[in-house]
Parts: structure tokens; C-alpha cells; sequence
């Protein structure tokens, strides 16, 4: 119950988004979301908690291509990643016969975190040296051209 209030907050956040870039990331991570939760979450077991996780790569995999990467997406790779280990400890409880209690608590608190990022505001990750480490260089696409290696093996 409460899942689907926040599933529908999460909805009309794509509507709220002050530029382009947030609002494609916003319509992804809700789309992909909805997709799992009316086709796959009627399954039980590890198809629908791999499914689950699957559906946060596919975020975390399509959200990494913006050319100026959204501080909000930063934070909706973080929550995905979140996502994937709340799913697996999910599926360690199933398969132990436990209730889903603490598996249902965890992913609503990680819906609402992900509803506060996308109505928080927000500036741009590249560019900015507290996101300019290990993770941007691995998982954002930096399309900028910088530090590109010529043929020789020397820096533009």
C-alpha cells in the first residue's frame, strides 16, 4: 500500500523536473520501476527479486549516458545500488521463510530517498570535483573529449 503511494509520488516527480536531463533520468528510473511492478512483481522467488535487481542495472546502465551528468542521477545510482542489495537480502529471506517485513521497509525508505532526489534541486556532477573520482569515471560517460589518447598514445 504504501509502495503504490510512493510509486505515484515517484510518477508525478517526472513532471516537476526543472530541466531535460533530470526529467529523461526521472522517466527512466519510474518507467523501469512500473515496468517490474506490474509484469514481474506478481512473481515470487528469484525472478522477481533478480528481476528487481536487473531493473536497477538497467537504470543505473541508461542514466549513465548524459553528456552533463545530474547530481540526481549520482544519487539515483546510489539508491539503485542500494536497490540491488536490499533484493538480494530480500531473496535471502524468502528462501529462509521469513516475512518480508524488513524487505518492504527497506525498499520504502529507499523510495522515499529517491523521491526526495528527484524533487531536490540540483546542479551537474561533471565538472564538479566532489564527483570527480572513481565513480564518474567509471559509470558516467564523460563525452567531453578531455584527456582523449591520440593513435600514438599521446594526450589531446
Amino acid at each position: 500500500m504504501i509502495v503504490d503511494v510512493l510509486l505515484s509520488l515517484l510518477f508525478l516527480a517526472i513532471f516537476v523536473q526543472p530541466n531535460r536531463s533530470r526529467a529523461i533520468a526521472a522517466a527512466l528510473f519510474i518507467g523501469i520501476t512500473l515496468f517490474h511492478r506490474f509484469f514481474i512483481a506478481e512473481s515470487d522467488g528469484l525472478l522477481y527479486y533478480g528481476g528487481a535487481a536487473l531493473a536497477d542495472i538497467a537504470i543505473i546502465i541508461l542514466t549513465s549516458y548524459f553528456a552533463r551528468t545530474p547530481v540526481m542521477v549520482i544519487t539515483l545510482h546510489k539508491i539503485c545500488f542500494a536497490f540491488i542489495v536490499v533484493n538480494f537480502a530480500g531473496w535471502a529471506l524468502w528462501i529462509s521463510y521469513f516475512p518480508p517485513f524488513l524487505y518492504d521497509l527497506a525498499c520504502a525508505i529507499l523510495y522515499i530517498l529517491a523521491l526526495l532526489s528527484l524533487i531536490s534541486g540540483g546542479g551537474y556532477a561533471m565538472g564538479n570535483d566532489k564527483y570527480n573520482g572513481w565513480y564518474t569515471n567509471i559509470f558516467i560517460n564523460n563525452s567531453s573529449g578531455a584527456n582523449a589518447v591520440n593513435k600514438d598514445g599521446s594526450e589531446t
